[in-house]
């Protein structure tokens, strides 16, 4: 949740991007930046979530985890929509407009074209795969007693559920041309072929859940899953990154294949350096949700005050990224943590208890 920040702090840097602000001073580092880790953080996030979901209605009952789980979402999701992004849309497209105007023209343009929901939109795809979650639980905990899924113990099982996972993520490709209306939000939260795009996350997240060896086993990729990356990365140099035919095909696979790959190594690098609770990662954790929620007003607000002043791209995002981490971590400490209402706002907590803070997907710190 924190690399979104500095996606985010970066976005007005890179050279081909047009993002809400746009600098003049831009590197192609900024570009490397974001793709990298583009690559990685949002599959391993729903990963994540449809790991801790699996785990918690294996655990509680399902109207229990729906209670709790639109607590922790939708109260943040609510209360971030329409205070921060609505200061946010003002700032960017309504300043010069009348307050009727303002109300009756920009502020629905921004929400049906999804701008105004913005960096929020990963809240609302986790309440859909919360609800899916729930809706199969009985047949989740089926298969976890049957034992279905004791092929993720090895290697090759592991192996075979990236196979499998690639394979699912064609499919919003394939829809794209079908039916290219799903590339439009719908309801101005979120475009449904991106969605699908991410279920393949969750997905393998839950199986992880449901056979309790798969996990370690997917955290220690080894040299087979790094040669598989490298001949990825040739793949799609030697492709390109076309998006029609055959060649479109085979680089997407080989897309998909990488992201997965960048994923387990990720798992391995926290398995082996952050496997104990540490009191700096549990306050970190802790944070981030706020500091997420919080970040993208403050970048915005940022990057424009450095528009017309002739730094290097490195100095202003320097700034920026130091902004939008500090201000929103200062908020956190001194305002949300010590005022119960602003804390159940924006973290969705109406108390720090051991069995509500489990997130889905979402930061956790034992005893919280």
């Amino acid at each position: 949740m924190l690399l979104g920040v500095v996606i985010h702090a970066a976005n007005p840097y890179a050279v081909t991007g047009r993002w809400l602000v746009h600098d003049p001073e831009v590197l192609p580092f900024f570009d490397g930046l974001v793709h990298t880790i583009r690559l990685f953080r949002m599959p391993a996030f729903f990963l994540l979530s449809g790991y801790f979901s699996t785990m918690l209605l294996r655990r509680w009952s399902v109207d229990a985890f729906l209670r709790v789980r639109l607590l922790r979402l939708g109260v943040p999701l609510l209360t971030t929509l329409f205070t921060v992004n609505l200061v946010q849309a003002w700032y960017l497209v309504g300043r010069g407009d009348a307050a009727g105007e303002l109300v009756t023209r920009t502020l629905p343009e921004e929400w049906w074209s999804g701008r105004l929901l913005g960096h929020l939109w990963f809240l609302v795809f986790v309440l859909v795969f919360c609800l899916l979650a729930a809706a199969l639980a009985p047949a989740l905990r089926r298969v976890a007693a049957s034992g279905a899924l004791s092929g993720l113990k090895s290697t090759s099982g592991i192996s075979a559920l990236v196979v499998v996972a690639v394979a699912a993520g064609l499919v919003p490709r394939v829809l794209r041309h079908v039916a290219p209306w799903l590339e439009e939000p719908v309801l101005g939260l979120g475009e449904p072929l991106v969605l699908l795009g991410y279920l393949p996350f969750f997905a393998g997240g839950a199986a992880l859940q449901l056979e309790p060896s798969a996990l370690p086993r997917f955290s220690r990729p080894g040299l087979g899953a790094a040669a598989v990356a490298l001949v990825a990365i040739v793949v799609q140099l030697l492709v390109g990154a076309g998006d029609r035919g055959s060649s479109g095909l085979v680089s997407r696979v080989a897309e998909l294949t990488l992201v997965w790959v960048i994923v387990r190594f990720v798992f391995a690098l926290f398995h082996l350096w952050a496997s104990e609770p540490a009191p700096l990662f549990g306050y970190l954790a802790d944070a981030s949700y706020s500091v997420y929620l919080l970040h993208h007003l403050v970048v915005v607000v940022a990057a424009s005050m450095l528009v017309g002043l002739r730094w290097g791209a490195a100095v202003k995002f320097s700034l920026v990224l130091a902004c939008a981490s500090v201000l929103p971590l200062a908020a956190h400490h001194f305002l949300i943590l010590r005022r119960p209402l602003l804390r159940f706002l924006l973290n969705g907590r109406r108390a720090a208890t051991p069995a509500t803070a489990t997130a889905t997907g979402l930061p956790a710190t034992p005893g919280r």
